[in-house]
């Protein structure tokens, strides 16, 4: 789709909170297209924000892990979901994402 599309499959709550000595926050997808650009990002669901800084870019069907620059998640709980989109058209594939939270 060319269009921002949630991934239902690829959803996760986490609490800030348990972390209090978060240094920073990075947002990982592992990402394969056929033809065109894949396009992965984060949304917070429960409070509706996109994180566009956490927009990732792939372009060939060998999977690869990539890494966004360091974002600001809200404290307390939140459920984070996935968006893919592709500029062609063509089926983007999320092999896996994550959250990576570095510590002090």
């Amino acid at each position: 789709n060319r269009e921002w599309t949630e991934q239902s499959g690829a959803v996760a709550e986490i609490n800030l909170n348990n972390y209090p000595h978060t240094k920073s926050v990075t947002f990982e997808a592992a990402l394969s297209i056929l033809g065109g650009d894949a396009h992965a990002r984060l949304l917070n669901k429960t409070t509706g924000a996109v994180y566009y800084n956490t927009d990732v870019t792939h372009n060939t069907g060998t999977a690869l892990w990539k890494t966004s620059s360091a974002i600001q998640l809200p404290s307390g709980k939140s459920t984070y979901t996935v968006q893919l989109r592709s500029t062609s058209g063509e089926m983007a594939n999320l092999i896996g994402s994550r959250l990576r939270i570095t510590l002090q």
